[in-house]
């Protein structure tokens, strides 16, 4: 395992990865360069005053930040993880790998009777719900899509060490509202440890949806149901091979593509070559994404003609 380190160059801090390249990010402008160690060497003894300015750099360091409107992170924040050693030697600890996979298990084998148990309970009127279990269900699904991202990290801190977690909050597509965790040094790691770091977010919640199903099916109670199954949403939806989601990334890991709607994006623009699969999925992609605008428009103005 290779480490990420840190320099600070005018104020401004960079992390960098040595790999086949070096890889630099600066955070400040959510910028990252492949460059070689000359480049590396010259930003550590980089001084505004003496340096010879080269355009490239002088814009990855003080350039400005990029506005996506379709991917607009509206929140950046950084974690120390020093603290997090012992947690993250966990699952060296043979009772802990039993217990993983014994939850993961006990998810997959009580799906069936959980949802069997649900449609009775539903049939029965059994069903009582109340305004005050929104509450409940929010604080869940915020707790979930937390622990699904510090799985990603998780699993990524597996191959390369760092100390620093940045993750936030993004509004995709205007109007998706998404939780993101930085992997950036991803790209170099071989493609087996790449698919164990795209699925560890959903195997960590496998490893809840253990847990809840065990309380549903020990515990009647309509809260932990709904909690079940907002993980199970979260979960499904997230293993869609669309909206750079999880399975977004999967499949194209899986299709050997680096992003098949860029190269749907170019062979519509630019005319340049792409695979049928890449256009199929292009095309799905891209009437989901309209779906999700156009609905989301819908609902805005709705809203906006109920207050006028």
């Amino acid at each position: 395992m290779k480490r990420v380190q840190h320099i600070i160059i005018e104020g401004v801090t960079l992390d960098y990865y040595i790999d086949d390249y070096v890889y630099i990010y600066n955070s400040k402008n959510d910028k990252m360069i492949q460059a070689d160690n000359n480049t590396l060497e010259y930003l550590k003894n980089y001084d505004s005053h003496k340096s010879e300015k080269v355009d490239g750099l002088e814009n990855f360091l003080f350039g400005r930040k990029k506005i996506n409107l379709l991917n607009f992170k509206i929140l950046n924040l950084k974690l120390n993880t020093k603290g997090f050693e012992k947690l993250f030697l966990i699952e060296n600890n043979l009772i802990i790998k039993i217990l993983f996979f014994v939850l993961l298990s006990f998810f997959l084998l009580t799906l069936p009777i959980i949802f069997k148990n649900t449609i009775s309970l539903y049939q029965s009127g059994a069903f009582h719900f109340k305004l005050y279990h929104l509450l409940y269900i929010y604080l869940a699904q915020f707790s979930i899509i937390m622990l699904h991202e510090f799985g990603h990290f998780y699993s990524y801190r597996k191959y390369i060490v760092t100390d620093t977690m940045r993750f936030g909050v993004m509004i995709r597509y205007f109007f998706m509202l998404l939780f993101y965790n930085n992997v950036n040094y991803m790209r170099t790691l071989k493609k087996k440890d790449k698919l164990v770091i795209m699925f560890s977010g959903v195997t960590a919640q496998m490893l809840i949806g253990g847990i809840l199903a065990a309380l549903c099916i020990f515990y009647n109670n309509n809260i932990i149901l709904y909690i079940y199954f907002v993980n199970l949403i979260i979960l499904s939806t997230n293993m869609l091979p669309f909206l750079k989601l999880d399975g977004y990334w999967i499949i194209n890991l899986l299709i050997n593509s680096e992003d098949y709607m860029k190269n749907f994006k170019n062979f519509i623009f630019f005319r340049k070559k792409a695979r049928v699969i890449e256009i199929l999925l292009g095309i799905i992609n891209f009437i989901i994404i309209i779906f999700i605008i156009i609905s989301g428009l819908n609902f805005l103005f709705k809203q906006v003609g109920d207050l006028i």
